[in-house]
């Protein structure tokens, strides 16, 4: 009984190992096309003094940009995460590296919270590795601020 139980959670790990290495491999291929397609020049700065507009309402979307969608197996437990990071991106002024340091050490704490520690080691392997397209890119930034405040 004990063997089948030890067995089953092995393949369970398996499971998720891959799942992990297969979401690894989709960020890696995304984060070379992107960054091929994007040059930061120093655009990812917006006007600090820049004030919301009334009525303007800060929208979520999840993990992804539109350009660029996670793995679902991923997304499912690092939404929350997302969402607080689209919210943050959404504020009149905010530094892009202070709203990305946030979106990583929740990522990287949800790992920790809610996985084993193999899966939690790929888990953050993922989380780091995904971190490497945020940082590289200024689309949904720049695309926050102009909506939100009217300047980038």
């Amino acid at each position: 009984m004990f063997n089948k139980g030890k067995q089953f959670v092995s393949q369970k790990v398996k499971q998720v190992e891959t799942g992990f290495k297969q979401g690894k491999t989709f960020v890696q291929e995304k984060v070379k096309k992107i960054t091929r397609e994007v040059d930061l020049g120093g655009q990812c700065k917006c006007d600090v003094n820049a004030q919301r507009p009334t009525g303007q309402v800060s929208s979520i979307n999840g993990c992804g940009s539109g350009k660029l969608m996670l793995p679902a197996f991923f997304t499912q437990f690092m939404r929350p995460c997302c969402n607080e990071h689209d919210l943050c991106y959404d504020i009149c002024g905010v530094s892009k590296k202070k709203c990305d340091i946030d979106l990583e050490s929740c990522m990287v704490q949800q790992c920790n919270n809610r996985l084993m520690s193999v899966e939690r080691l790929a888990c953050v392997q993922a989380v780091r590795t995904g971190m490497k397209v945020v940082n590289s890119v200024c689309f949904a930034f720049v695309g926050a601020q102009q909506r939100m405040c009217g300047v980038c």
